[in-house]
């Protein structure tokens, strides 16, 4: 209900910004989000601060084709914090699929790569099936380097008990 009635006197007290990021960004951290949609729609809040909680977490910002509720400025904050992006038609119809519009005229006025919006160059499955591969690799590597300190110390053990 706070949330609703600044909206409507168009104006938003800091702490009731800080709060409401506070609150998307434990969201985001607590649960398993692919995509986090609608940035600063329905209420005011630190794109930014919860743009690097996405980096961090490996959680997409959408670019909505209906409409973008940040500025570019902060768009390239958030991709300078790491954030990736991908662009969503928004379509509640079937004629609406993929009018992507107001994104491609947004994105004319920011400074970004194309990787920063993971489909410019590729599906969002492949993106996902990307980033699970990237954490298999990571957590074999985990194991492996686990795995020889144990044998290191096993032998460090081995070598103690033959000094004595």
């Amino acid at each position: 209900m706070p949330n609703y009635f600044w909206m409507l006197v168009r104006w938003t007290p800091k702490g009731r910004i800080r709060k409401n990021t506070e609150a998307v960004k434990r969201a985001i951290l607590k649960n398993k989000i692919d995509i986090w949609t609608h940035p600063r729609l329905y209420f005011k809040l630190d794109v930014v601060e919860v743009a690097k909680v996405c980096a961090e977490v490996g959680t997409l910002v959408e670019l909505n084709g209906e409409r973008i509720s940040f500025r570019p400025i902060d768009f390239e904050r958030m991709v300078a914090a790491g954030a990736k992006f991908i662009i969503n038609s928004d379509a509640h119809k079937p004629r609406q699929v993929g009018a992507i519009d107001r994104v491609e005229e947004f994105l004319k006025y920011c400074d970004y790569n194309d990787s920063d919006v993971i489909n410019l160059t590729r599906t969002f499955s492949e993106y996902k099936h990307g980033k699970k591969k990237e954490k298999q690799v990571e957590k074999e590597v985990d194991l492996e380097l686990h795995n020889g300190n144990k044998k290191r110390d096993s032998a460090k053990e081995k070598r103690g008990r033959l000094r004595k």
